[in-house]
């Protein structure tokens, strides 16, 4: 290993000591409700990036519309008027994927009052083609996207109320799917919803579906060729509604979390890293009717936390990283709230929160206010002759920890630098290697942080020639690079 890379190693290293010391009791909240509105009776929620701007967006199934709303990011935690692309009746759940391989994310529906799935092509730009229909038996009710065979193409998972049916449909290339679907059949009756991940360790994608009216979950082991060939079940609480999958326990190991509507908690369950789940531990929901659940580490500290959404608002379930998890904190008094996502909308670093309004056209988004940090000074560039020192400084309120880098690679303190980690880098005597694009890395109390606006270093040369970057006593190509290296870095 060359020495630069042990530094960088060191430095980020040193970076996530002072974010994880200071993020112990960090609280979970989150500003007022802001509305949005879908289309008829907004069912599921799928988050993706549909028009490849590096900023999430929300695509929202309309039950009562028999379409899809589209709702483009701005970054800052809104977003745009919602775009309408038709669908087939009764769409109820969503997922997002790219099924056709061409960097653009497409839309996929289970619709059921028409027994069938719809897929969407993506355009890239945010908007869609016309749905393309897939029969799929009576009632589907939930659907999921992945790579159930291992050949690296996404397909399609969709699960069957009545029959407890899980149907997969193979994707055969360029988001076609198979005439011949697999079909397995779930020894649970009343199955509503389905999520895909894996539960065994073995590389394989799993499934778990939970029933409400049986208060079961359901695991279902993956074959690898694109189907399931065991199943296992274990009691997940009254009203098991909805369900996810995440390491909470911090042991490597996937465990499940179920939304209780019943009893207006959450169910844990917690795997053994083979396919088997200790019981389940149920904990209060801070409200009614708790219908959706999602896992995001909402503080910062790195243990993944439960929110829950349903009834009359959603509550936040701090975790402790060991698969325990404190009282419920309650927010937003809302009505009729039922399926909800978690996503870093605003890009501070923290996942925020969207629900849908079964009952209406209704979304409401709430951004994550945990302790941020805000820079009120940024850096600026400057140049210097060989030999002289550097001075970069920022002002930032909210910050723990500062990491000064250059070219994006960590610096630490020596003999010619000082202030790596903190507001203020002096670099004496400098030279040509010095030059390069500084900025720094700040971290917040809650964890998160932002990163300043990067600014260049330029060492002149002392060169009679004007426009002599490097010192060798010739204006050429060598110094046209380093220029144009430097401005599209500051630029991008």
């Amino acid at each position: 290993m060359r020495f630069r890379d042990c530094h960088r190693i060191l430095g980020l290293w040193a970076l996530g000591l002072l974010a994880s010391a200071a993020s112990g009791q960090c609280p979970i909240t989150f500003a007022p409700a802001v509305s949005a509105t879908a289309g008829q009776n907004a069912a599921g929620l799928a988050v993706a990036d549909f028009n490849n701007d590096g900023i999430p967006d929300l695509a929202v199934a309309n039950s009562g519309a028999a379409n899809v709303s589209v709702l483009l990011g701005s970054g800052d935690g809104g977003f745009g008027a919602a775009m309408h692309f038709a669908a087939f009746s009764g769409p109820l759940s969503i997922a997002a994927a790219d099924l056709n391989g061409d960097g653009a994310v497409d839309i996929v529906t289970a619709n059921l009052n028409d027994n069938s799935i719809a897929t969407l092509r993506g355009n890239g730009d945010g908007t869609f083609l016309p749905p393309v229909r897939i029969a799929v038996g009576a009632t589907p009710v939930s659907v999921a996207a992945g790579d159930l065979n291992g050949d690296t193409l996404p397909d399609i998972v969709a699960l069957h109320q009545d029959s407890g049916e899980v149907w997969t449909l193979l994707n055969q290339g360029g988001g076609v799917f198979g005439a011949t679907p697999l079909v397995f059949k779930v020894n649970v009756g009343g199955l509503l919803m389905i999520t895909l991940g894996d539960m065994t360790g073995d590389g394989a994608i799993d499934a778990v579906a939970v029933s409400p009216s049986e208060a079961l979950a359901a695991i279902l082991f993956g074959d690898g060729a694109g189907s399931f060939d065991g199943q296992m079940t274990y009691a997940a609480g009254n009203g098991a509604l909805s369900v996810a999958v995440g390491d909470v326990s911090g042991d490597g190991s996937a465990d499940i979390v179920v939304s209780n509507q019943g009893s207006a908690g959450a169910s844990v369950l917690l795997g053994v890293g083979d396919g088997t789940f200790l019981p389940r531990v149920q904990y209060p929901g801070g409200g009614s009717s708790r219908r959706s659940v999602a896992l995001a580490d909402f503080n910062g500290d790195g243990k993944p936390d439960i929110g829950l959404a349903g009834g009359n608002g959603f509550a936040t379930l701090r975790g402790n990283g060991d698969g325990t998890f404190q009282s419920p904190v309650s927010g937003f008094a809302g009505t009729n709230l039922g399926f909800a996502v978690a996503a870093d909308f605003d890009g501070d670093g923290r996942p925020d929160w969207a629900t849908s309004n079964h009952n209406t056209t209704s979304l409401f988004i709430m951004r994550n206010t945990g302790v941020s940090v805000a820079i009120t000074e940024q850096p600026t560039g400057q140049t210097v002759a060989p030999g002289a020192a550097a001075e970069f400084g920022v002002t930032a309120s909210g910050a723990v920890s500062y990491r000064w880098r250059r070219n994006g690679v960590p610096i630490l303190d020596s003999r010619a630098i000082e202030g790596a980690s903190t507001p203020n880098l002096s670099i004496a005597g400098v030279s040509a290697a010095d030059q390069g694009v500084y900025d720094v890395q700040i971290g917040a109390a809650c964890g998160g942080g932002v990163t300043s606006r990067p600014v260049l270093l330029i060492v002149a040369s002392g060169s009679t020639c004007p426009g002599d970057t490097n010192g060798d006593n010739s204006v050429n190509f060598l110094d046209l690079n380093t220029v144009i290296s430097a401005f599209n870095t500051i630029c991008r």
